[in-house]
């Protein structure tokens, strides 16, 4: 799959799953790191519907620890039912802890609680996508909806950033459920995420050191999947 993209810019993305500490000490941590973070952003809804094979290859490399994976996801910021008129179908590449994102603008699209397989498949079908692009996505079957809060932070030098998601909610498309949503039971709350430029990897651990909690494996795919089966 990869094939398809020139992908020249790679950065290192380190995820610390806290289960804990409470989402105000992570923060209060972050604040008073030697770096000096700051907030850089509004916090914001980030809202995904992920799309895999059938035989969900995606989540299963995933679950294995392949070192290549690849997430495929439409995204849009902000409430979740709207008319939202920039979404995003995201291709994540992932080499170890390197990671990679190619974009593609979609067309906009009504969510509700009546959204389906075939509303996502037509959005698809209906936006303009390289050919070879939408081939492959119209393959694919849309697996899970989920949403969480991200608040953003900087170091004072601009070399790395910090996000903190937490309040996972998750369900399946198509789920027969009262709530289009649950929220997530797994003990893992709060997620942190340190991300930096290929050529700053010789200063991470001056930042890492100063946590006191150790990088974990952690992906919200696998999570909301494995949270919609039980």
């Amino acid at each position: 799959m990869i094939e398809l993209f020139d992908i020249k810019t790679w950065r290192y993305e380190r995820k610390f799953a806290v289960s804990k500490l409470s989402q105000q000490e992570i923060e209060l941590i972050v604040r008073f790191h030697p770096a000096m973070f700051s907030e850089i952003h509004h916090p914001r809804w980030v809202n995904n519907i992920y799309l895999d094979s059938f035989g969900m290859r995606n989540y299963r490399d995933s679950v294995e620890g392949l070192r290549n994976r690849i997430k495929i996801r439409i995204r849009w910021y902000g409430r979740f039912f709207r008319s939202v008129k920039e979404p995003m179908l995201e291709f994540k590449f992932k080499k170890g802890f390197l990671g990679a994102k190619k974009l593609f603008p979609l067309s906009s699209f009504l969510i509700n609680q009546q959204i389906g397989v075939g509303g996502i498949n037509g959005l698809i079908r209906n936006s303009d996508l390289p050919d070879s692009i939408k081939a492959y996505v119209s393959s694919l079957n849309p697996h899970l909806l989920n949403r969480y809060l991200r608040k953003y932070y900087r170091s004072w030098d601009g070399h790395y950033r910090i996000t903190i998601d937490s309040g996972m909610e998750c369900n399946t498309v198509n789920s027969h459920s009262q709530t289009l949503f649950q929220q997530d039971s797994d003990k893992i709350s709060t997620v942190l995420e340190l991300k930096y430029d290929f050529s700053k990897d010789a200063g991470a651990d001056a930042i890492t050191n100063h946590f006191p909690f150790r990088m974990t494996r952690n992906s919200k795919y696998v999570n909301g999947i494995e949270r919609t089966l039980t």
